[in-house]
């Protein structure tokens, strides 16, 4: 988990690692933007990097990406997942990826305690996803869509991007993903406030279509 103070927003990313991943599927963890790697487990799990809260609103604001990351369906919690938020007063946007062997979700909410749950604000959610096969060749897909979306959303990110893996052309003949590594970003700004939060995947997949 990492909490980062920018100026007047706190941004607060969270990895979400399943321990039971099939073997042929696995999770590292990415490089920071200064180029110091980050903690990673010698086996298939997940380590987010760590770093000592500054804040007690950065904690505030970790407990409540959490929230949202447990209020996502029991069937989530075996699936790899990153979320990340940004906050600026009592505002909060929150972006996450949610992978399965046959696809997942790259979606954006927001909310605001002091707002009633009928106001509704726009979003613009953003994917970015590459894929670098076994013999080199990378695929990118890019897609972005913006939208009214409503105040006290129940079960986490609802609007974005329901992923099926063949129609970005990375999808084996049943449907499942494509061996090869995965960078799967979905950036999500709140228009009006210009507030983006931004949550980061790294996936890799072995098993053979």
């Amino acid at each position: 988990m990492v909490a980062l103070l920018d100026r007047r927003e706190e941004r607060v990313e969270v990895g979400v690692q399943n321990l039971r991943v099939a073997r042929h599927e696995h999770m590292f963890a990415s490089r920071q933007s200064e180029g110091k790697p980050t903690t990673q487990e010698p086996s298939d799990g997940f380590a987010p990097s760590s770093h000592s809260c500054s804040t007690v609103t950065a904690m505030r604001a970790l407990l409540a990406v959490l929230g949202l990351a447990l209020a996502v369906p029991a069937v989530a919690a075996d699936q790899p997942a990153a979320y990340g938020m940004a906050q600026r007063g009592s505002l909060k946007v929150v972006s996450n990826v949610l992978l399965n062997p046959m696809g997942g979700e790259m979606k954006g909410v927001w909310l605001d305690g002091k707002k009633g749950c009928l106001d509704r604000r726009t979003l613009r959610v953003a994917i970015f996803i590459d894929l670098v096969s076994p013999a080199g060749k990378t695929t990118r897909v890019k897609r972005s869509k913006t939208g009214f979306v409503d105040n006290c959303a129940e079960g986490g990110p609802n609007f974005g991007f329901d992923l099926a893996p063949k129609a970005y052309g990375m999808g084996c003949a049943s449907g499942r993903w494509k061996p090869g590594r995965y960078s799967m970003t979905t950036r999500v700004t709140e228009l009006r406030s210009g507030l983006v939060a931004q949550a980061s995947l790294y996936r890799q997949v072995t098993r053979r279509c």
